[in-house]
């Protein structure tokens, strides 16, 4: 629902014990001159070394004197899910409201800023990151699988398109749709924790999933209300009865608003009247491609098998054996044939009547069942 947000503590909202955490400062040009308009700490930089997450929080300040603070107001980047959790694979639903604020206003106080979990509520929302994780079926293939479908597609208006690798070079891919005011990212979120995971609990999935463990079948759509003014525009269409200066509660209450932003959103950009439906067929090579991946076999004889399975499914059994017959020795024929009949007996099991790609994500977001910590705790816990 919400991942992260940008929170505005006005004066009276918050009180800094003491100015000693804010350490670094950021300068600003006014009148010719530079002069210092924003403290931060580096107590996320700290924590992180050992596998804690912490918020990043500044002080627009102005200097008055020497090294005197003027504070105005307190401005907090985090990530909900990350904060309660040690991971943003959970998303949070309104059942985290409380505890999240709580959570925040503890934490705050690590580096004396005193904020009361009330006034975490309150706090307006100057930036947010909405999201949406999807559980893909066996039939639909990996999340890799999936984005490298998708990137065939752009459609949102007024927006630059884009695919990009993760920050530490890795080979998985994600989608950016942006403008000025708004990002819009599809992404493989096990892929992202590998990339750029720290936390104790990221740790270990990171293990997990490295070691097959763990599937790779959450893909994660995430939208970027990037721009206050901008993000007032588009909350106010779905949560009438206020103009502008949203707060945490706001989000939290209004979770069908954040749904239709999100539904919104996708319908611009994976329009259902521009775009070729997923075929069966391509629904039929993943999951051969999935059960291949579970047997014990060589990389050769992975990619013969894929080749066989495939034209087995399309263009029938009886030529396919033909073609074996004829391209392999009788002693790999009669081995590849036993492999072939035992991925036949396979896909007979799975049913023809399946959604297609698009149809399917839409549906997700429609449904907007989040993936919060009790349903992949119950539900899903082999998946990431």
């Amino acid at each position: 629902m919400t991942d992260s947000v940008t929170l505005a503590f006005k004066e009276g909202q918050y009180q800094l014990a003491d100015d000693r955490y804010f350490v670094g400062k950021s300068m600003k040009q006014m009148n010719n001159r530079f002069c210092t308009s924003r403290a931060f700490t580096d107590m996320a930089v700290v924590l992180k070394k050992q596998g804690v997450y912490f918020p990043q929080v500044e002080v627009p300040k102005n200097k008055v004197g020497k090294d005197k603070i003027e504070s105005s107001h307190l401005l907090v980047q985090v990530s909900i899910p990350k904060l309660l959790y040690g991971t943003n694979l959970f998303e949070v639903d309104e059942t985290d409201f409380f505890a999240f604020c709580k959570k925040l206003s503890q934490e705050l106080w690590r580096v004396k800023v005193a904020v009361t979990p009330e006034n975490v509520a309150n706090a307006i929302v100057k930036r947010a990151d909405l999201c949406k994780s999807v559980i893909l079926p066996p039939y639909f293939g990996t999340a890799r699988q999936v984005i490298y479908k998708l990137q065939k597609f752009n459609y949102k208006p007024d927006s630059d398109f884009t695919v990009k690798e993760f920050r530490d070079g890795s080979r998985e891919i994600f989608l950016k749709y942006y403008n000025t005011t708004q990002g819009y990212v599809v992404y493989d979120k096990a892929a992202e924790i590998i990339a750029n995971g720290y936390t104790d609990i990221e740790t270990r999935l990171i293990e997990h999933l490295k070691d097959g463990k763990l599937i790779r079948r959450v893909l994660r759509f995430e939208l970027s209300l990037q721009k206050k003014q901008s993000m007032d525009a588009v909350l106010r269409r779905h949560i009438t009865e206020k103009k502008k200066d949203f707060t945490l509660k706001d989000l939290f209450s209004n979770k069908q608003a954040l749904r239709n932003i999100l539904l919104e959103t996708f319908d611009k950009v994976y329009s259902p009247a521009h775009i070729l439906l997923v075929t069966l067929s391509e629904m039929r090579e993943n999951e051969i491609e999935n059960y291949l991946d579970s047997l014990n076999i060589s990389s050769s004889e992975k990619y013969a098998l894929s080749y066989f399975a495939n034209k087995a499914t399309k263009y029938g059994p009886k030529g396919t054996l033909a073609e074996m017959k004829e391209t392999m020795s009788p002693s790999n024929y009669s081995r590849y044939k036993k492999k072939l009949t035992d991925i036949s007996s396979f896909m007979d099991t799975i049913g023809l009547e399946q959604p297609n790609l698009i149809q399917f994500l839409r549906a997700e977001h429609e449904r907007f069942n989040l993936l919060t910590v009790n349903r992949i705790a119950n539900s899903f816990v082999n998946y990431c």
